[in-house]
């Protein structure tokens, strides 16, 4: 009976490493899945990273052949846009998109019950019935006609050749006609973003000169004359407004302009202080 007992504990200890074999077969199976998914998820971000990749590189590419210079010859040489190169075109009515585009500009506003529209780029909502350069020879004078409902506006300038920034010039806005009696008459004057101006006034009010200095130009100084009628006298009612502000940029200053008009500039009325 001992040997038997012997014999089946030595039968036993011979079955228990094959089960211990037979765990660990079926264990190995899961091992091998869990490294599956590990390697896809790898996969998955590897795939990820090159698709963000692939994005960025065609932004990068887009962006760097809009401003990727041509290899071809420039077509100005440096410095074929400055008064000595080209000295009879430095100056001029050149500039698009506003109604009178020297290097002083023009907005106008007519005033009614509610507000008025404030004129300054050339807009189609703005509903004029006809402007345009009446005369121009592209270089030193043109005469240029606006109709904004029974307002006319007629802009004129001249320029005089002379001196090593492109001449002198001079310009002058007429206004007739209007369904109201109250028109506004902005002219202002703005560097982008180099030189520095100074406002010179007269009452405190008036704007009658701009002084400046830019790289381009030097000293420069602008006048402006007070206004008279068609007989060359002084106008019976006027009444002088004058705003000095920074601007983000040139093409935020109708935004500017409209914002600024409140009570800040109230009309006095008939037979008021001018």
């Amino acid at each position: 009976m001992a040997g038997e007992r012997r014999r089946r504990g030595g039968d036993g200890l011979r079955e228990r490493p094959r089960e211990r074999g037979n765990r660990r077969e079926r264990a190995e199976p899961q091992r091998g899945a869990g490294r599956g998914w590990g390697r896809a998820a790898a996969l998955a971000v590897a795939a990820l990273a090159l698709g963000l990749a692939a994005v960025e590189w065609d932004r990068w590419s887009a962006a760097s052949r809009l401003v990727t210079p041509h290899p071809a010859p420039p077509a100005l040489p440096p410095g074929s846009t400055g008064p000595l190169a080209s000295p009879h075109l430095f100056w001029g009515t050149y500039r698009p998109h506003v109604y009178f585009g020297m290097k002083t500009r023009l907005m106008w506003l007519q005033q009614r019950e509610g507000g008025g529209a404030l004129r300054h780029t050339c807009e189609q909502s703005d509903g004029l019935s006809r402007y345009g350069w009446r005369m121009h020879d592209g270089e030193s004078f043109g005469v240029q006609e606006i109709r904004d409902e029974g307002l006319v506006l007629k802009t004129e300038f001249v320029k005089r050749p002379g001196g090593e920034h492109g001449g002198d010039w001079s310009w002058r806005v007429t206004a007739a006609g209007g369904p109201t009696p109250l028109l506004s008459l902005f002219f202002y004057v703005a560097t982008d973003e180099q030189g520095t101006l100074r406002p010179r006034l007269d009452n405190g009010t008036r704007l009658a000169a701009v002084t400046g200095t830019t790289e381009e130009l030097g000293r420069f100084t602008l006048t402006f004359l007070p206004p008279t009628t068609e007989s060359g006298e002084d106008p019976k009612y006027a009444s002088y407004n004058y705003l000095e502000a920074p601007s983000p940029g040139l093409h935020r200053l109708t935004e500017l302009v409209r914002g600024s008009l409140s009570n800040r500039f109230p009309w006095q009325g008939w037979g008021g202080p001018a």
